[in-house]
């Protein structure tokens, strides 16, 4: 984005918003792997992992969950921005 919002279109937003999807199977995968764990979904205490205890694996769903919602954030705000750069640019080549 420092070097003009061409620039930055063409080498990051390909990049980034094509990783719209991975936050949200990282939130699902999480919540699925518990719900195979026999509990329902995201609770973390039926997360099987071997060689982690209760409290671990809660740990883990967690930072992990926060990890998935985060992603997602991060891909939004980046989308956020660069439509909103457009409609910048947009707006002065017809204002002149």
């Amino acid at each position: 984005m420092i070097f003009g919002h061409d620039a930055s279109r063409s080498q990051v937003a390909k990049k980034v918003l094509h990783g719209d999807g991975v936050g949200m199977l990282v939130y699902a995968g999480v919540g699925g792997l518990c719900m195979i764990g026999g509990g329902e979904f995201l609770n973390y205490a039926n997360l099987e992992i071997p060689g982690l205890e209760a409290a671990s694996r809660r740990s883990l769903g967690i930072v992990l969950t926060q990890i998935g919602v985060a992603l997602d954030v991060a891909v939004t705000a980046v989308s956020i921005v660069f439509s909103l750069s457009t409609e910048e640019i947009i707006e002065e080549s017809i204002n002149g």
